[in-house]
């Protein structure tokens, strides 16, 4: 049975060889069966499997000798070129075409292989050639830093860069290092690498020597190693660039931490307001302690407190605005006041201001300013602050003002002008610092010489002189005097006219006048009962300020100062003080006829404003009411004429606060509005510390 199985493989590889070899080598079953046995020798089956049953071992040995020497006949017949005359059989084509098919795959097998591989051989190339051009791009870079930063070609001098591992060398770079800070900061790359961040870089930059240069550049300080020599306009371009470059790296935040933390370079910083070189410098300057203001506030505060006199240095330096700027940031801060206090600002302002002869116009103009603006600013802090508590407890202070402002002098206008422009700050301090009870000293001073400030005002005849004038002249009531009563005022303030659209002015009115104005204004409304304590040197003043109310008919900003101080009257509780002031200004007879005169003017609106006012108080006061009632021209113009001017202006009115502007419920005080018991003392000061000057 195993023969039999045995057979039946046989069978089966048989047909499978018949595919693979030619039927020309195998004309018989037995031809066949002695190849079947040579393949079963080849695989290594055993003698007894090697050919089936009839078939000798000789049969087999003859069959293979014949299979050899007709293989060696065909091949020396291929090689010879012999034909046999024998045409293939239809049977093989098959197979030369798979055996073509297969050579022609590999062929394209190959290509592909060898495309690819070109392919990963250029790219190498393109790329190691990049990275060469790279690496000689910054060994060129490098060898520029060298050159530029230490002065020679050669690659072999000592550089702040370590090209190997990119850290910084310790060692002496040169003898003049700041020479070589100067070229390394015209380098024209150096910024770049600090935005960088380059390690080598800022390793350097954060050396307090390297520092201290920083600052030199940067705020035009005279270098020890600088050439004496004049600069050509190149170098002169070159030098401008690094004192910019040399800025900029200062004002990098891992050098201003360093700065703030050591007390030498924070001397060297300020050390530049012993001697400013210039606008930019200054600016320089300025920007770079407000950035330690502003972000190092508590550790600026320590150093400026352990260091003497740099207050000083800034008001010596009063006339740099950039330095000024510095000062006005450190008064609006806050947390500076005691600081400026001890090192007595306004006392430094105020003794400069009095040394009128051995300083310039300009800057004791400038000292001026710069007072005034300090007080402006405190008006922030009120009574928190320590300097507006020095401005309210130091007579000495205000005295030594005072007198700077009523000297004499050829520049006594300007002086009187910047005085009071200090004082009506001051006032206005004290309106709004709610905790002061007592009266400061310099109100008392201040009202004194009431009557001194009254007298430069003076530039217009008083109404009865004017009334003769015009009895003798009806038709030029506004006909300048040849003789002015008081020279002082003209000495101060002039005497000249000025031609208008409206006409003729003369006298012009003036800025110190104006000035003059607003100062009694700001002291009647400073918070204090300044008038009823003062009545008998204010009694001037009011019919001086009615006569300049009419006889500037078109100068508002003036009309709006006297209606306020004026205004000031009607709101005293004394009727007896406005009885009078109303009999010497005669000012019902003036408003009834500057309102029956059809020819317009421009202080009509504020004269409507005092009619008011008039009408208010004798709703008020039985003294006042009777007064009225003594004038039937008044009383028939309030019934008539004023009647009809109120009621055709309160629809504009109204319409017109819809729209933003200031109406008639914002011009009158709102404490006698829709109020049947009377006049409301309650809001009398928040209502006018909310108005202001």
């Amino acid at each position: 049975m195993g023969d039999h199985e045995g057979g039946s493989d046989e069978k089966d590889k048989g047909q499978d060889l018949r595919e693979k070899f030619s039927r020309s080598r195998a004309d018989t079953p037995r031809d066949l069966g002695l190849v079947l046995s040579k393949m079963k020798l080849q695989e290594g089956h055993g003698p007894q499997e090697l050919h089936p049953p009839g078939v000798t071992d000789e049969d087999v040995e003859e069959a293979m000798k014949k299979q050899q020497e007709k293989g060696q006949q065909e091949k020396q017949e291929g090689e010879e070129g012999v034909d046999t005359q024998k045409p293939p059989p239809p049977q093989e084509a098959a197979p030369e075409k798979e055996e073509a098919r297969d050579v022609k795959d590999e062929e394209h097998e190959d290509y592909e292989q060898e495309y690819e591989q070109e392919r990963e051989y250029e790219y190498e190339e393109e790329r190691e050639y990049e990275e060469e051009e790279e690496g000689e791009y910054e060994q060129e870079r490098e060898r520029e830093y060298e050159r530029e930063y230490c002065g020679g070609d050669s690659r072999e001098v000592e550089t702040p860069f370590d090209d190997e591992d990119d850290g910084y060398r310790s060692d002496p770079i040169d003898e003049n290092k700041d020479q070589c800070l100067a070229r390394l900061l015209e380098v024209e790359d150096f910024l770049t690498e600090l935005l960088l961040g380059k390690p080598s870089l800022m390793q350097l930059l954060r050396e307090p020597e390297v520092i201290k240069e920083l600052i030199t550049f940067s705020l035009g300080m005279p270098n020890p190693h600088s050439d004496n020599e004049d600069l050509s306009e190149e170098r002169m371009i070159r030098v401008e660039r690094r004192t910019d470059v040399a800025f900029q790296t200062l004002s990098s935040d891992f050098v201003l931490e360093v700065v703030i933390t050591d007390e030498d370079l924070l001397d060297h910083l300020f050390a530049y307001l012993d001697a400013p070189t210039g606008k930019k410098e200054s600016n320089h300057f300025s920007r770079i302690v407000m950035v330690f203001l502003d972000r190092y506030s508590h550790d600026l505060m320590l150093y400026l407190r352990s260091r003497d006199g740099i207050v000083m240095k800034i008001v010596r330096n009063v006339e740099d605005q950039t330095i000024v700027d510095l000062l006005y940031k450190f008064v609006d801060a806050g947390i500076t006041h005691q600081w400026l206090y001890e090192e007595n600002l306004l006392k430094l302002l105020v003794d400069g201001l009095n040394e009128a002869k051995s300083i310039s116009s300009h800057r004791r103009g400038c000292l001026a300013q710069v007072a005034s603006d300090v007080l402006h600013f405190c008006c922030r802090w009120a009574s928190n602050s320590m300097l507006v508590s020095e401005v309210m407890e130091n007579e000495s202070l205000t005295t030594s003002l005072l007198g700077y402002t009523l000297s004499e002098g050829p520049d006594r206008p300007e002086r009187l002008k910047e005085g009071l422009i200090i004082f009506s700050i001051m006032l206005q301090l004290l309106s709004s610092e709610s905790s002061q009870e007592e009266e400061p000293p310099f109100i008392r001073l201040l009202c004194e010489n009431i009557p001194l400030f009254i007298s430069l005002l003076q530039i217009v005849p008083p109404y009865d002189q004017q009334q003769k004038q015009e009895e003798q002249d009806p038709s030029n009531p506004d006909q300048p005097q040849n003789n002015n009563p008081n020279n002082l005022a003209t000495d101060v303030g002039g005497f000249h006219s000025l031609q208008t659209s409206a006409g003729l002015v003369t006298p012009t009115i003036g800025t110190l006048r104006l000035q003059i104005a607003d100062f009694f204004c700001a002291l009647l409304y400073c918070g204090f009962p300044v008038l009823q304590t003062y009545l008998p040197k204010f009694l001037d003043l009011f019919p001086l300020c009615v006569d300049l109310l009419f006889h500037y008919k078109w100068n508002n900003i003036l009309h709006n100062v006297l209606t306020r101080i004026l205004s000031a009257v009607f709101e005293c509780s004394d009727e007896e003080m406005i009885v009078k002031v109303l009999d010497q200004t005669q000012l019902l007879k003036r408003l009834v006829a500057a309102f029956n005169d059809e020819v317009p003017t421009g202080n009509k609106g504020h004269l409507l404003q005092l009619c008011q006012e008039c009408l208010r108080a004798a709703q008020v006061s039985s003294l006042v009411a009777d007064y009225t009632y003594n004038f039937p021209v008044w009383e028939e113009f309030v019934s008539g004429r004023l009647d009809d001017i109120l009621s055709e202006q309160e629809p504009q009115m109204e319409e017109e606060a819809d729209d933003g502007f200031i109406g008639y419920d914002e011009i009158v005080d709102p404490r006698w509005i829709d109020n049947d018991n009377g006049y409301d003392d309650n809001q009398g000061e928040e209502y006018y510390d909310e108005t202001g000057l």
